[in-house]
């Protein structure tokens, strides 16, 4: 048989300076830290949820601006060059491949 002998001095205590040489984390600091991490990120990503939805809400509220806006410089335009036309348009679609999915109505309130 051989004999082996193995340095145990990394793994162990010195009771009288109350000092240890075990170097790394054990696996309870290593779960703790890993839910205070869960815990820090539950807010955070709660806020950055709310915030997507609320750009997302600010997003198609400009852009239906932008479209009613145009819609009634159109009707403006229209209007300068023939006064005496009615200007009733039931709900339509506007014509650009992105807006296609919003719908408007014009009434003369003559």
């Amino acid at each position: 048989m051989q004999n082996t002998t193995h340095d145990i001095r990394h793994t162990t205590c010195d009771v009288r300076l109350t000092t240890c040489d075990n170097k790394g984390f054990t696996l309870i600091e290593l779960l703790a830290a890993i839910v205070l991490v869960a815990l820090a990120l539950i807010p955070i990503m709660m806020i950055t949820t709310q915030m997507l939805d609320s750009s997302m809400k600010d997003e198609h509220l400009t852009k239906v601006i932008f479209l009613a806006e145009h819609k009634m410089e159109q009707v403006k335009r229209e209007l300068v060059n023939d006064f005496s036309t009615s200007r009733d348009e039931s709900v339509t679609a506007f014509d650009s491949p992105p807006y296609d999915d919003y719908k408007y109505t014009v009434s003369d309130d003559e």
